[in-house]
């Protein structure tokens, strides 16, 4: 049974790092877009 509880805890982890990944990547693909608008050449 540890076994089997080791395996589900790796699971769980990799499926919250999973989730934590395309939120990240989703909040990096908006940003460039939004700070691509206002940007000026500078004086």
């Amino acid at each position: 049974m540890p076994l089997l509880e080791a395996v589900l805890t790796f699971l769980g982890r990799a499926k919250g790092l999973k989730a934590g990944l395309l939120r990240a990547y989703r909040g990096e693909a908006e940003a460039p877009q939004a700070a691509t608008a206002p940007a000026q050449p500078a004086l």
